[in-house]
């Protein structure tokens, strides 16, 4: 007693071996195949921005790793890992401020640099952005 239905089976012996095409099917041709486009992977990769995001919060969790670790019990482990999960977000944010700030000097026209030197220096951002934007005195 076979499993398959028979209709699926008559389908199968009527395949043709040596072409590998169903009955009433035609190969596709050369044009047709060269104008569909190929799928590609994100930038990323397999896993996409994963390496992004890491990246962009590896304070956050090698305070949360380093909380974990530190705990005498899980509880413990995971509240200390919390706090300095949160505690490493802060500083994520102040190096994404700064390389913003490092950025957008550079699309002015700076070194990169003094584009670093400013952006952790108030005092000498603060000068640069005059000199960028003094406004003129008119004559």
């Amino acid at each position: 007693m076979s499993i398959v239905h028979p209709w699926l089976l008559s389908l199968y012996k009527e395949r043709s071996p040596l072409s590998g095409e169903w009955p009433g099917e035609t190969a596709p041709s050369d044009a047709a195949t060269a104008a569909a486009p190929t799928p590609q992977p994100p930038d990323g990769g397999l896993l996409g921005g994963l390496g992004d995001w890491l990246a962009n919060n590896r304070s956050a969790l090698m305070g949360l790793g380093a909380g974990i670790a530190g705990g005498r019990t899980w509880g413990e482990g995971l509240s200390k890992g919390f706090q300095n999960a949160m505690t490493g977000r802060t500083l994520d944010q102040q190096h994404a401020a700064h390389s913003q700030t490092v950025a957008a000097l550079m699309t002015h026209g700076l070194d990169e640099t003094t584009a670093r030197a400013a952006a952790g220096n108030p005092t000498m951002l603060r000068a640069l952005l005059w000199q960028l934007y003094n406004p003129r005195s008119r004559p």
